[in-house]
């Protein structure tokens, strides 16, 4: 799993937080609380951390730059959000987090009245998930078909990204897609054009382009799931303790501030993306009709999966 392993450990966190807490200079405090940030925090010190933070006045930190960070994401991020902060923090950051609605992204970036537009932000950051890229690509899908549908993608990717880019000052973030989908065919996936692994590798190798083509910066979550593992990057939606160091590691090189956030988003690994596919492994007799019926990239259910690719290609 990838950690922060070349931070040293805390010693006597707990008590060195309250000792900050009770100095009553707000400056003086700030530089104890970011002074903790240097260490590799667990899940609940870097949440205690944060909540310490949350408390420093707008007006006491100098030496200090703010970044205004926008997270459209089509999953849960709640809990990644502590985790950006501090990692700001340790580079002298105070990172402010705009979450968007659940999903309604594209609704956040279209509408001059919502949120994401009065917040202002210096960045967006895009974190959406592949099934809903390829969702709509049958598995008997040609190689015509499926090139045509990821084409339509990042299409439409590119129309998120100059919205976002109006509401920003110019700096979108595109996260990369991860793999999550169950292969159905072993090592011969790479040989159907419809199968869910070639629809994704070949979404990335697509967004690669465009982004380089529009000035995106990407955020390849993907090449590092690649080499570490693609646990290292996800987090199971129903094991919230176990995402301690997640989501947001990316090849950023910008100038000034945002080449500071750049670097966080590479070094610290802070972002790891939930499983979006959900994945059925004893599926109770009364619902495999049900799972059978669905598509195959919304439910899965690993006792039929041989049955349930007959079927597609049927």
């Amino acid at each position: 799993m990838t950690t922060t392993d070349w931070l040293p450990l805390p010693t006597e966190f707990r008590h060195r937080l309250e000792a900050a807490l009770a100095i009553g200079d707000p400056v003086e405090r700030l530089e104890r609380i970011a002074a903790l940030s240097q260490f590799r925090l667990g899940f609940v010190e870097t949440i205690q951390l944060d909540k310490a933070l949350g408390a420093v006045a707008e007006d006491t930190a100098p030496g200090f730059a703010r970044v205004r960070l926008a997270i459209l994401a089509s999953t849960t991020i709640e809990h990644l959000l502590p985790s950006i902060r501090i990692a700001g923090l340790r580079r002298r950051l105070l990172i402010e987090v705009y979450k968007g609605s659940f999903g309604q992204y594209r609704q956040e970036l279209i509408d001059p009245a919502s949120g994401l537009h009065g917040f202002h932000p210096q960045i967006v950051l895009l974190s959406l998930t592949c099934r809903e890229m390829i969702a709509g690509v049958p598995l008997a899908a040609t190689a015509e078909e499926s090139q045509s549908a990821m084409s339509a993608a990042i299409t439409d990717l590119r129309s998120l990204w100059h919205r976002a880019r109006e509401c920003s000052g110019g700096i979108v973030i595109q996260q990369s897609f991860l793999d999550v989908t169950e292969p159905l065919f072993g090592s011969f996936d790479r040989l159907v054009p419809g199968a869910p692994a070639r629809l994704v590798a070949r979404l990335n190798e697509m967004l690669t382009d465009a982004a380089a083509e529009e000035g995106t910066l990407l955020l390849d979550v993907a090449r590092y799931s690649a080499r570490d593992g693609i646990d290292a990057h996800v987090g199971l939606h129903a094991a919230d303790h176990q995402t301690a160091d997640l989501l947001l590691a990316q090849h950023v090189q910008q100038r000034c501030i945002t080449e500071t956030v750049g670097e966080i988003l590479l070094n610290d690994r802070l972002i790891r993306q939930r499983l979006h596919t959900r994945v059925k492994v004893n599926a109770g007799r009364a619902g495999q009709e049900e799972c059978r019926a669905r598509p195959h990239r919304d439910v899965l259910n690993v006792n039929h999966r041989p049955l349930r690719a007959a079927e597609m290609l049927q």
